[in-house]
């Protein structure tokens, strides 16, 4: 098994910064005010380090620097890999930790599939997506209100929406990321 190295604390907003990641998106995330609809979803946990010391062995993070995130609830979390050759950044479900996806070098992406996961929760989705619009502006992703509006009309479609499927969702979400310069 290969071993990976975590981002000490005191530099992790000084390295996500240099890997683009907003400092408005760092700033709710690290100290969490303005935006109490989400606050639960979207935070900076101490404990977010001692997750990722129990996964750094973990063969598919082998060679890689780690540089926490945040929490963004249902076992979700995010981080930064980095190594000499790469940097992704990743979401992490505690429960399948060996398996994350990248989503290439953009944070943009990754706050994307971050912001459609707000919309499709139960007790988030009761928030007007023109809120859920501007946490998304908030943290920092630029066209937050097309891709809500993107979201609500595919949402109307139903079952005759590509997002139907997880495959035709991948898709969907490809094409319109894409679209919007994600």
């Amino acid at each position: 098994m290969g071993t990976s190295s975590i981002t000490n604390k005191r530099d992790r907003r000084k390295r996500l910064l240099a890997y683009g990641v907003p400092e408005s998106f760092l700033d709710e995330v690290d100290n969490p005010s303005s935006l109490a609809s989400i606050d639960r979803f979207c935070i900076y946990p101490d404990w977010l380090y001692s997750v990722f010391e129990d996964i750094s062995h973990y063969d598919s993070l082998a060679g890689y620097e780690i540089t926490p995130i945040a929490d963004h609830g249902w076992s979700d979390f995010s981080a930064v890999v980095s190594s000499a050759d790469r940097t992704g950044f990743v979401k992490f479900n505690i429960e399948s930790s060996d398996k994350f996806s990248r989503y290439e070098s953009s944070f943009e992406r990754l706050l994307a599939h971050i912001l459609i996961q707000f919309f499709e929760a139960p007790d988030l989705h009761l928030l007007p997506v023109e809120e859920l619009s501007r946490i998304g502006a908030k943290l920092g992703l630029p066209k937050s209100d097309e891709l809500f509006s993107m979201l609500e009309a595919a949402s109307a479609a139903g079952q005759d929406s590509e997002r139907s499927t997880f495959e035709g969702d991948d898709r969907w979400r490809k094409a319109t990321f894409d679209l919007l310069g994600y």
